[in-house]
């Protein structure tokens, strides 16, 4: 699938823009598959992809298959905004590929640094984190700065992890196994209806294959051609593993 369509297409029109949604949305009125779908429809209809690369892995021209000429990405990071009250000057930062250094899937969400005042008056205090680990192993992630006990000022980085397979010790079923299960018993909410792929094509359908395809070493991340300091997703993989 890959060598012809690209890990924008692959991935980012609809896993991972479902993802965003489901991070973004408004409340819904009810669990109503229905009423789901309608709010990740209004997210969907407010998004903007501001900038975009694309990467290839070296070594993939040669790969079985692979057409020598290809200018297909492995590899993309993105910039979008949501054109919404909630959301609105807020940056959204993907970036997905293959042929990285490790497999996994997170959503990181850096909160406002605080005002620098008090335990902040040198202004250097790291922002507070929350990071969803999806796969391989499913867990929340609270990262805070917190005072550390005593009657010195000091200010360090701390965690409260939550483990989905350490709480819960019954069989977490697999993600395609939910999603039959779903369908055998007619329940929609986990799948993307037709106006919500038809919005998450006209997303990302200005970006495909646009630009360079720059390179990258397998089993490492690209140079990140965005300014911004992204979340060290690295740190936190022993969570819940």
């Amino acid at each position: 699938m890959l060598a012809k369509a690209g890990i924008i297409r692959d991935m980012v029109q609809n896993h991972l823009l479902q993802l965003l949604c489901l991070i973004t949305m408004e409340t819904p009125s009810s669990l109503d598959p229905e009423d789901i779908r309608q709010q990740k429809l209004g997210v969907l209809k407010n998004i903007k992809i501001e900038e975009c690369y694309r990467f290839q892995y070296e070594g993939y021209l040669q790969e079985k298959g692979v057409d020598p000429e290809s200018k297909t990405e492995t590899f993309a990071e993105l910039k979008l905004v949501i054109n919404n009250m909630r959301w609105a000057g807020m940056p959204v930062y993907i970036r997905c590929g293959k042929a990285v250094h490790r497999k996994g899937i997170e959503i990181g969400v850096t909160y406002r640094s605080v005002p620098a005042v008090l335990y902040n008056n040198k202004n250097d205090l790291e922002p507070n984190r929350i990071i969803f680990k999806i796969q391989p192993s499913a867990g929340i992630i609270l990262q805070l700065m917190s005072k550390v006990p005593g009657t010195d000022q000091q200010i360090t980085g701390t965690h409260m992890n939550f483990c989905y397979r350490d709480s819960f010790h019954s069989e977490i079923p697999e993600a395609y196994q939910r999603l039959l299960y779903d369908a055998l018993r007619s329940d929609h909410t986990l799948f993307v209806s037709a106006d919500e792929t038809e919005a998450e094509w006209k997303i990302v359908d200005p970006v495909l294959d646009k630009g360079e395809v720059i390179t990258y070493k397998p089993g490492q991340l690209p140079q990140s051609r965005l300014n911004v300091s992204w979340i060290d997703f690295d740190s936190y993989s022993h969570f819940c593993e």
